[in-house]
């Protein structure tokens, strides 16, 4: 199911313009019900501003956001810009 969620959620995700890129990691694809995944999507562009992303509707697990690191860099006048965004994801049901 975890696996079903981020390809969902890469193709929802896919660039509006070049200079911006989205990828999302799980720490593990196999989840218990009582065990949780984290989920880290990266956004980086080369502009000042990052959009948040928009997670698909998971109603399989409970999203709960873990929190978010930002970094900009400028070398040689160009603006380079990374985030991160944590979710933590806790199953609410047995699934495959």
């Amino acid at each position: 199911m975890v696996t079903r969620a981020l390809a969902a959620f890469l193709a929802l995700a896919a660039p509006a313009r070049a200079e911006l890129s989205v990828t999302a990691a799980a720490n593990k694809l196999t989840v218990g019900l009582n065990e949780q995944v984290v989920l880290t999507v990266s956004v980086a562009a080369d502009s000042a501003s990052l959009p948040e992303p928009e997670l698909p509707s998971m109603p399989r697990f409970n999203v709960h956001n873990a929190g978010k690191s930002q970094a900009m860099t400028m070398m040689n006048g160009r603006i380079s810009n990374t985030a991160d965004y944590t979710y933590i994801l806790v199953p609410r049901m047995v699934g495959n």
